[in-house]
């Protein structure tokens, strides 16, 4: 036993043999071992150190083999054996120290076989497959004339090769790195043909091949599936994606059919039912185009289209008001709406057997959009609470804060427009940015009917705030070459309160005379803006108790 450990050491993945070194030759070595009975238990332990040092790496694609055989010439170094896994990978040598091992290990004859580990991993079976078979090969050299010891390593090391190789190879380099590509996967399957039968010419015979046959037998099924899986898994990466990364649509291809000619394409060019051009995330367009591929490819394949959509409403989650952010999570909730929008879009046009997801998108597009509404009202709101605080309070630190928050809240439309403007299209945009004015000025209005008593300085701040934040507000949607009353115009269409915000700040700064000329009995302007008892409760908070005043309040009705 001693005398098979010289021949056959192992050390850091590298097998060293002499054949040579010793008092015999590996057959009569062998022979001597069967006759004392040691060899079958010794040649076990042999064989799955074998595999541990060497053949469990060298059937992944993270190792080559290097093998060193003897100089015949007997110069100094001996002769190193390339191979195609190391031109592929690798071109380096065995350290330096492992070839002075194999030199000065005692005789000419030494033959060193070494697995490298690779800066990257192979992607052909075939150079995994060329790896083994080297390196079983030159094994079986060493034994030649012994065939029944490569063939009992067989027995002993099939099972975990066919498992290895299963797990580690089959799938990852035949169908993974085969990227979609049926013809280049086959090429890979005839490799695994010629791999069995050379093993079997080496009489490495596995007792159960029956892995590698049902992998050829169900090559059709594994690979569509292994498509599936990476298609799933882009279309995942993809919807996972930053959202913010952008692209603007193209309504004129996008919402026609694949399919449609020409034809059916200039008579929809022009329709009012065709989306405007919009602001989605460019991984959405990614993999749009990605299922468009896997379609145009695989035309029957429904079923991953369908899925892909369903996983997208799965994973995309609405934004919550976490932060204090204003710009995050109105953007992000817009982006998703369009998102979903856009894939509604495709649902129904270029991927028809999706229309059953065509609700679900636009429930989820609609639940994005008011819970950004909701979002941008909750802050205004909180702006507006502050602007109208203590009114009671007449100091000018108190005025100086209640104008810069006054300010703010026009600031705060200017921001709100960018950021529709950019994303939205300009109708949606517009009619989301009145509902967010109408409801400020709505509260705006509100808060100041709950005054029991405004002094005659506070209404005249209020009504000097109310007038520039109108201004300002008004100026956002302003279109090039209207001028100041054609704004007021459109703007008074979009906002319903926006005339009701108009009047508050004439009644203000009125006389007690100007707001009956508006009243006329309920007949005149205010009566189109405020409710009798409104009206009542203004008179009541603006003006002193008198005479005049109680003769003006019995009279609204």
């Amino acid at each position: 036993m001693n005398e098979w450990n010289t021949k056959f050491q192992f050390e850091h993945n590298t097998l060293v043999i002499d054949p040579e070194i010793g008092k015999c030759d590996i057959a009569n070595l062998v022979e001597t071992l069967r006759n004392l009975n040691y060899f079958p238990k010794h040649y076990e332990r042999f064989c799955e150190q074998f595999w541990e040092e060497l053949l469990s790496k060298a059937s992944t694609p993270y190792y080559t083999v290097r093998i060193t055989l003897p100089n015949l010439k007997n110069s100094k170094k001996p002769i190193l054996q390339t191979d195609i896994a190391v031109n592929a990978n690798n071109s380096e040598s065995p350290p330096e120290s492992i070839l002075d091992a194999a030199v000065n290990f005692g005789s000419p004859s030494t033959i060193l076989i070494h697995v490298k580990k690779l800066d990257s991993p192979i992607v052909e079976a075939s150079v995994v497959f060329k790896n083994i078979h080297r390196l079983l090969g030159q094994l079986s050299q060493v034994f030649a004339g012994k065939v029944e010891m490569m063939r009992t390593m067989g027995e002993i090391l099939g099972p975990k090769l066919i498992n290895q190789l299963s797990t580690k190879c089959l799938k990852s380099l035949i169908l993974q790195e085969s990227k979609g590509s049926k013809e280049r996967a086959r090429e890979n399957i005839l490799h695994l043909h010629d791999f069995k039968e050379n093993l079997r010419d080496i009489n490495f015979r596995m007792s159960d091949e029956t892995t590698f046959d049902e992998f050829e037998s169900n090559f059709d099924g594994l690979f569509m599936r292994q498509v599936r899986e990476d298609t799933l898994a882009h279309a995942r990466v993809l919807i996972k994606a930053n959202i913010h990364h952008t692209t603007e649509t193209i309504p004129y291809e996008n919402s026609i059919h694949v399919n449609s000619n020409s034809d059916e394409r200039s008579m929809l060019h022009n329709s009012p039912y065709l989306l405007q051009s919009y602001t989605i995330s460019r991984s959405i367009a990614a993999m749009v185009e990605l299922l468009q591929d896997h379609l145009e490819n695989y035309p029957e394949d429904f079923l991953l289209i369908s899925n892909t959509f369903n996983m997208f409403i799965g994973i995309v989650n609405i934004p919550k008001h976490d932060s204090d952010s204003k710009d995050f999570i109105p953007l992000s909730a817009v982006l998703i709406h369009n998102n979903c929008m856009f894939l509604a879009q495709h649902a129904e046009t270029t991927f028809p057997m999706c229309e059953d997801t065509v609700p679900l998108l636009r429930s989820k597009a609609t639940q994005a959009f008011t819970y950004m509404m909701k979002s941008i009202r909750t802050h205004l709101n909180g702006m507006i609470s502050l602007a109208m605080a203590s009114l009671d309070e007449e100091t000018q630190e108190i005025k100086s804060k209640r104008r810069h928050h006054f300010q703010s809240i026009a600031v705060e439309f200017e921001k709100l427009d960018r950021i529709f403007k950019t994303v939205l299209p300009s109708r949606p945009w517009r009619e989301a940015l009145a509902t967010l004015v109408d409801h400020t000025l709505n509260e705006i209005c509100s808060k100041v009917l709950t005054c029991e008593d405004i002094s005659a300085n506070t209404a005249n701040e209020l009504a000097d705030s109310f007038t520039k934040l109108g201004v300002e507000t008004s100026q956002v949607f302003k279109k090039d070459g209207l001028t100041p009353r054609e704004v007021d115009g459109i703007v008074s269409k979009l906002v319903p309160k926006w005339q009701r915000f108009r009047m508050l700040t004439f009644i203000l700064t009125a006389s007690m005379r100007d707001i009956q000329d508006k009243w006329v009995n309920g007949c005149g302007p205010l009566s189109f803006c405020f409710t009798a008892e409104e009206i009542r409760k203004l008179v009541r908070a603006l003006f002193q108790n008198t005479d005049h005043r109680a003769a003006f309040l019995a009279s609204i009705k």
